[in-house]
């Protein structure tokens, strides 16, 4: 699955909002804790834990950063089940400049060896395709926080997302 959106801001701006996993809380909204020893932008083989939730249910992953240049490539590799490292996603941010101060971001999430059944798969690429949102997507609301973070308006949401994660340590 892959997602792809134009931010007005340079990539090291955009790069603060998706290298650290506490500020990722801000935009992702279904990240609703990380519990992490270290704190700003993540460094290269780091391993810590997030807890999504998702249909109502809380699930703790292991996050591991398998690959990471800064300002223009981030991957992570989640694990449900530490005990089963041949199941896992990846997810990836490429951002490119487009020298007018404005920087694409593409996200890539490969589910390919995720443990999913094989008839699900062709089910969630044609949902991701064709189905229409039901909110704003992710990258939308990074956009939306990136540009109103240069801007010198704070996102509400983002606050209370970081306060919220702080606070649960």
């Amino acid at each position: 699955m892959q997602d792809r959106i134009l931010i007005a801001a340079r990539a090291d701006q955009v790069w603060t909002y998706v290298a650290d996993p506490e500020l990722m809380a801000g935009w992702n909204p279904k990240i609703v804790g990380v519990d992490r020893e270290a704190r700003g932008p993540v460094t290269v083989g780091e391993r810590y834990w997030m807890t999504y939730r998702m249909s109502g249910k809380s699930e703790k992953l292991r996050i591991t950063v398998t690959k990471f240049a800064a300002p223009t490539r981030l991957q992570l590799r989640h694990e449900r089940d530490p005990a089963r490292p041949d199941h896992y996603v990846l997810e990836e941010y490429l951002l490119d400049e487009q020298g007018d101060g404005k920087t694409r971001v593409t996200q890539r999430i490969n589910l390919r060896r995720a443990g999913l059944p094989l008839w699900v798969r062709p089910l969630l690429w044609f949902v991701h395709t064709f189905g229409r949102p039901t909110g704003k997507r992710y990258l939308e609301e990074l956009r939306d926080l990136v540009e109103s973070e240069i801007n010198g308006r704070k996102s509400p949401k983002q606050t209370i997302g970081v306060a919220r994660l702080r606070s649960a340590e």
